[in-house]
């Protein structure tokens, strides 16, 4: 996070005064700390504070002042591990999370949703412990952000077709929101594959701009990729299997298969379970290369109706309408007449109290009958 501009120091003493009902400790009472929620507000100093007293209740209620000595299950760290590689070009810290390989599923089963959201609350807190004493190098000013890789190779829709998987991801990412603005320097996702792009659909919504602003996102292409990092990541502090020389990261990561791609297996999934929020929409958004290529899709939700879309590239291939999802399935085929960027959208907006449990399945065949695509 740059330094306060002329402006910003002006409104860090307004700020100031209009939080000194919070009883702020001497390290939130800092600069640093308090133009974080400024800037997350877009310069409103009622709205920041209100995050901030929000935030701080949380914080309270999570007793997240000690969550630095709390100690993750092992089996869950077996799970969902994550390595801290060291400091990017500007001295903030990088983590890398080799998400892909997780068994969110079995997170779920074994009863530590609680456990993983916590987890990443700790992730969150260590990374600011490691930035005290570290300054942007050519400036007077502290490092306050840290950088994510993500690195999606392996991820299946039989990890992610889970209601309480996906949810997890949703609260992960509302918390982050939430209680942690502009500590975000940069997210990095390696290796986005279809599965990842119908995920992102559910968290993007989710995201402030400023935050979405700071993701990149890159496909399974190394040669696209990994110059992308190294502009701001040492090669040094890379694991090997990402075309770094850090060899001090566990070698299982590079050992990660690709998502299975057997017709038997992908018959044996079932629905993508997600929730569209109230007065919200979801928009699944994917690319069909062929012309002429069919798209077969299903979607139910469990309680309530929905409002259904498609179009492509500013056609309109079915005209928004609600649906009754709850009592039947709702099933169709679409023929693809040109290659183009097809959007599948399920609008929430008219409800502005009920959230809807959706379940959908999309699949796109080339003419020739070959499976291009399979959200499900």
């Amino acid at each position: 996070m740059s330094a306060p501009s002329a402006q910003e120091i002006e409104l860090l003493a307004q700020f100031r005064t209009l939080t000194s009902d919070l009883n702020l400790s001497t390290e939130q009472n800092t600069d640093l700390f308090l133009l974080r929620w400024i800037r997350a507000r877009d310069l409103n100093l009622d709205a920041a504070k209100e995050m901030l007293a929000q935030s701080l209740k949380w914080r309270e209620e999570n007793d997240i002042e000690n969550i630095l000595s709390w100690e993750p299950p092992s089996e869950f760290l077996d799970i969902c591990a994550l390595e801290f590689l060291g400091y990017d070009n500007g001295n903030a810290p990088v983590i890398y999370s080799p998400f892909g390989r997780w068994d969110l599923k079995k997170v779920v089963n074994k009863g530590q949703k609680d456990t993983f959201i916590r987890y990443y609350d700790q992730v969150f807190e260590k990374s600011f412990s490691r930035m005290k004493g570290k300054t942007i190098p050519g400036e007077n000013w502290p490092v306050s952000q840290f950088v994510f890789l993500v690195d999606m190779k392996g991820l299946s829709m039989r990890t992610l077709a889970s209601m309480g998987a996906v949810d997890m991801c949703v609260q992960t990412v509302l918390r982050f929101e939430n209680n942690q603005p502009e500590t975000l320097k940069a997210l990095y996702v390696i290796n986005a594959n279809l599965v990842f792009t119908s995920l992102f659909a559910v968290i993007k919504p989710l995201l402030s701009q400023r935050t979405f602003g700071k993701f990149h996102i890159y496909g399974k292409d190394e040669s696209v990729w990994r110059p992308a990092l190294l502009e701001s990541i040492p090669n040094t502090i890379l694991p090997v299997h990402l075309g770094g020389t850090n060899a001090n990261i566990d070698k299982s990561y590079a050992d990660v298969p690709e998502e299975a791609k057997v017709e038997e297996e992908e018959e044996e999934l079932g629905f993508l379970q997600v929730t569209v929020p109230a007065g919200g929409t979801l928009n699944v958004d994917f690319r069909v290369d062929e012309g002429n290529s069919i798209i077969s899709y299903a979607f139910k939700t469990e309680k309530y109706d929905l409002a259904f879309a498609v179009n492509c590239d500013g056609k309109a291939y079915i005209e928004k309408c609600r649906v009754d999802s709850h009592l039947t399935v709702q099933e169709g085929v679409i023929q693809c007449d040109t290659p183009g960027d097809y959007i599948f959208t399920f609008d929430n907006s008219y409800s502005r109290l009920r959230t809807k449990a959706l379940e959908y399945r999309i699949q796109v065949k080339t003419p020739e009958g070959k499976k291009q695509i399979t959200f499900k």
